[in-house]
C-alpha cells in the first residue's frame, strides 16, 4: 500500500512538471502563432485588394450582430485606400467534404466582388484542393454581390461561377461561405 502510495506521488509530481511545461511553452508560442496568423491573413488581404493601404477591424457590436444572424461569418474588416474605406473583407467558415472551409471573400464598396482567397481546408489533396486554384478563385472576381452566386460547367451570367467537376462538395463548400459574406454585405455593410 506504501509503496502504490509513494508510485501515485511520483505519477502526480511528474504530470504537474509536465503540465507546467507546457503552460510555459504555449504562454511563449501563442502570440507568435497569433502574430503569424495575422500577417498570413494580411497577405490573403492584399492578394485579393492589392491597392489596399491599411485594413481596420469593424465596430465589434456591428460584427456581433453580423455573426448572430449569419452563421458563416467570422471576422470583417475595412479596407482602406488614402484613408478612406474602398471595400470589406468577411472571413468564413463553412462545411466542404473534408471539413471547415476558411474563405476570405472581398467586396468593393459598389457591391462587385474583389475576389475570394481560401485560407484553411482539408479537402481531397489533387480534387478538392482545386478550390484554391487560380481557375476556381478567379471566376468570383467582378462578379456583382446582387444575388446569390451559383455554380456552373461554363459560367457566363453575373451571377455564375466555376463548378470544380469532381469536386462538387468542396465547391458549394466555398460557395456557402461567399454567399454567406455576400449576404452579410448587402445586409449590413452597404448601406
Amino acid at each position: 500500500m506504501n509503496e502504490t502510495i509513494k508510485l501515485g506521488l511520483v505519477l502526480l509530481i511528474i504530470t504537474a512538471v509536465a503540465g507546467g511545461v507546457l503552460a510555459l511553452s504555449n504562454s511563449f508560442t501563442a502570440p507568435i502563432i497569433a502574430e503569424f496568423e495575422k500577417q498570413e491573413a494580411l497577405g490573403a488581404l492584399m492578394e485579393i485588394f492589392p491597392d489596399a493601404e491599411d485594413v481596420n477591424e469593424i465596430d465589434e457590436a456591428l460584427l456581433e450582430e453580423i455573426k448572430a444572424n449569419n452563421k458563416f461569418v467570422i471576422e470583417v474588416n475595412e479596407i482602406l485606400t488614402g484613408g478612406e474605406v474602398v471595400g470589406y473583407s468577411l472571413k468564413t467558415i463553412s462545411g466542404g467534404y473534408g471539413g471547415d472551409i476558411a474563405t476570405i471573400t472581398g467586396i468593393y464598396l459598389d457591391g462587385n466582388l474583389a475576389g475570394i482567397k481560401v485560407v484553411n481546408n482539408s479537402e481531397t489533396p489533387g480534387l478538392g484542393t482545386k478550390i484554391e486554384g487560380e481557375d476556381f478563385t478567379n471566376s468570383f472576381k467582378d462578379k456583382s454581390a446582387e444575388n446569390p452566386l451559383v455554380p456552373v460547367a461554363a459560367p457566363s451570367a453575373e451571377n455564375e461561377v466555376q463548378l470544380l467537376s469532381g469536386a462538387t462538395i468542396s465547391t458549394n463548400g466555398v460557395l456557402s461561405g461567399v454567399n454567406g459574406a455576400i449576404d452579410a454585405f448587402v445586409n449590413y455593410l452597404s448601406k
